[in-house]
């Protein structure tokens, strides 16, 4: 009966990176995505704008740790061909962050980054050094494996750790700036998770990938399809069929069906099955023996975290010409003046006011697109219960005002910028869920709170059915790294495993 030796649910980056590591060791790989393109958010999509194709970049911003030793991305980016097929730009500066109060650009290194804070907030330098040190410390800890000395702060968030080292609420609001790449509030964000990922950003630096996520997710598919292995795009896979508690293959079928009425199902066998899928969606709808288990349950009980909402532009010309200097940008509303507000106003369905993220793509030489032609994004944490329960006439009119409402913002940042804008296009959190199938429309899997992160929190990676693992953003840490790093480990274990039953 088997066909194949392992089936991969979903073309998302972990699934891709554990594929394309198992198909290079010998193994049959079938890797089935409903999408008619590999990368989940990993991808660009193109649109016909003012007669010439142009690609915008579906999810990365950027891309920590590649400049350090300790990140593990460098040696899977080694072993799977990365590093000579796929090239990685450094972004200029970590972030720049504005809110009518200040306008400061923090840089991709300590100790230069504490030597701005400690210009703008000269008052201020004992609680930089103190913050700046314990990242680095958590950090080592966590890469050392002393995670007793963790303990002290493992149900700490964010925002109380912030609240004991200093009172100077626009000192806390530069220290988190670019919380949207992790989660939606200070005051429910594992300290340790923020820790680790900020030191991997300031130590390792950001990149972005040289023409876009799509290139890294394509080279991945091509390491599969060229080790033998097969990728079927445009098929959703329907269950996971189990046998005397083993999981031994799939049923899917065609994602748009090629005539009224055309059900049909297919089916495909094999030793071992990996879900590169959201966590409540394998529990509650790919696996029947898993309904109404202490696992369903468990999985059900974890916090999801936000989505996001992403507005992309073309330009006429670069908004550099109109005196943008950095490459992403974090604004926040003026009367905003405490960190324990910033989760209610993000949380509005009042656009006016939340927080939102500029990136300008043309900051740097990322050949998305050919020469004349600049991108970039307007990003901002949302939510999908703001868009769910909308008509299809609603849910334009919503899209056309949001649209407006953020264009405007932009423009009273880039004055000008508005007037060179030739096209534009909002996802929603109700895209998201189209394209990824994610519960709530997240892109970062279950929220990364302190009750959440670490090993020992996480109902993960081996449900209790024989031969089935998952793999994704919902087995560890969310982002890309955290995607690569789960496939990885995961296609380890299966060969471990596969080696254990030879």
């Amino acid at each position: 009966m088997q066909e194949q030796d392992i089936i991969i649910i979903g073309a998302g980056l972990a699934g891709l990176t554990a594929g394309a590591k198992l198909a290079k060791e010998g193994k049959k790989v079938l890797l089935i995505e409903q999408h008619s393109k590999v990368g989940g958010c990993a991808t660009v999509f193109h649109r016909k704008v003012e007669g010439r194709k142009t690609g915008f970049e579906v999810g990365l911003h950027e891309m920590d740790g590649l400049d350090s030793a300790f990140d593990p991305k460098k040696m899977i980016f080694e072993e799977l061909d990365v590093v000579d097929n796929v090239e990685f730009i450094r972004v200029p500066e970590f972030f720049r962050l504005t809110n009518g109060r200040i306008d400061i650009t923090i840089p991709h290194d300590i100790p230069e980054a504490k030597n701005v804070l400690s210009k703008v907030f000269p008052t201020e330098k004992d609680a930089i050094e103190t913050f700046f040190n314990d990242i680095i410390q958590n950090f080592n800890f966590l890469v050392k494996g002393n995670l007793e000395k963790l303990a002290p702060i493992s149900q700490t968030s964010v925002g109380e750790y912030l609240d004991n080292i200093t009172d100077n609420e626009d000192l806390k609001f530069v220290l988190v700036g670019n919380l949207g790449y992790y989660h939606d509030d200070p005051y429910s964000l594992s300290m340790i998770f923020f820790s680790v990922a900020q030191n991997s950003y300031l130590n390792g630096g950001g990149h972005f990938i040289k023409g876009g996520s799509q290139t890294l997710s394509d080279h991945l598919a091509k390491v599969i399809s060229n080790n033998n292995g097969t990728i079927l795009s445009k098929h959703l896979v329907t269950e996971i069929i189990t046998e005397n508690n083993n999981a031994i293959g799939v049923k899917y079928r065609r994602t748009k069906q090629k005539k009224e009425g055309d059900l049909e199902e297919f089916s495909a066998y094999a030793k071992f099955v990996l879900a590169n899928a959201a966590l409540p969606n394998v529990v509650n709808d790919l696996v029947p023996t898993l309904q109404n288990t202490e696992f369903q349950k468990e999985v059900n009980s974890f916090k999801i975290a936000c989505s996001l909402l992403s507005l992309y532009l073309a330009f006429s010309k670069p908004p550099a010409s109109l005196g943008n200097k950095a490459y992403s940008t974090f604004i926040s509303s003026e009367d905003l003046t405490h960190l324990r507000d910033f989760h209610p106003q993000e949380r509005t369905n009042d656009f006016t006011k939340k927080g939102f993220a500029f990136v300008d793509y043309d900051i740097i030489d990322s050949q998305i697109n050919e020469e004349g032609i600049y991108t970039g994004v307007i990003c901002t944490i949302d939510y999908l219960d703001h868009w769910i329960q909308l008509t299809e006439t609603e849910y334009t009119d919503k899209k056309e005002k949001v649209t407006q409402i953020l264009i405007d913002r932009l423009n009273s940042i880039i004055p000008g910028i508005k007037d060179t804008i030739i096209y534009s296009e909002l996802a929603t959190p109700k895209t998201i869920v189209q394209y990824t199938l994610n519960p709530e429309g997240t892109v970062y899997g279950f929220a990364q709170t302190p009750n959440q992160v670490g090993p020992s929190k996480y109902p993960i990676r081996k449900p209790p059915i024989n031969n089935l693992y998952c793999a994704s953003v919902w087995t560890g840490s969310g982002g890309f790294s955290g995607a690569i790093m789960a496939g990885y480990s995961c296609a380890k274990k299966i060969l471990k495993d596969d080696r254990k039953t030879n």
